[in-house]
């Protein structure tokens, strides 16, 4: 599996032979650099397990209680599916905020400041079945009357969308 973002690119096999001939193969195309395990990519914390891998993005929480900024909490949600639904409430007004959002916001920081060591678990897991899920209430918002609709999608006991 390999992932690239502009001029990074990360890559993992659970078979080592195939991650080296990978490695050789992109080394002959690409001026690139080995760094070994991958710990950090992009503000992410990565920890690799025997039972699975866990990303965070500790650092980066404990950054924003200082900041508390709606954008900074929109980019955490990479990692945090717990606040997701939450700030995509508050996003909704962004150009045109209350004083009842800002303190929704605020409510929002002080959870993340007492939970800043939260993240996603990826077990390792034979099973590759692809499931999803997604509800929508229609009109509901009291504000605007639009409706809000979600999902999420799993492969195998994972959580990827």
């Amino acid at each position: 599996m390999a992932q690239v973002y502009v001029d990074d690119i990360i890559f993992g096999s659970t078979n080592d032979e195939l991650a080296h001939s990978f490695s050789k193969l992109m080394q002959t195309k690409f001026e690139m650099s080995m760094i070994g395990k991958l710990t950090h990519f992009l503000g992410l914390q990565i920890r690799q397990q025997n039972s699975g891998i866990f990303l965070s993005q500790s650092k980066y929480a404990k950054n924003l209680v200082k900041r508390s900024v709606r954008g900074s909490l929109l980019y955490l949600i990479a990692s945090r599916p717990d606040i997701s639904y939450s700030v995509g409430v508050c996003a909704r007004y962004q150009a045109n905020s209350k004083e009842s959002h800002m303190t929704t916001l605020k409510r929002i920081i002080k959870y993340v400041k007492t939970t800043t060591d939260f993240g996603v678990w990826y077990s390792k897991d034979k099973n590759d079945v692809l499931v999803g899920y997604s509800d929508a209430d229609w009109a509901v918002n009291a504000d605007d009357r639009k409706s809000t609709s979600g999902g999420c999608f799993y492969v195998g006991n994972n959580f990827v969308s």
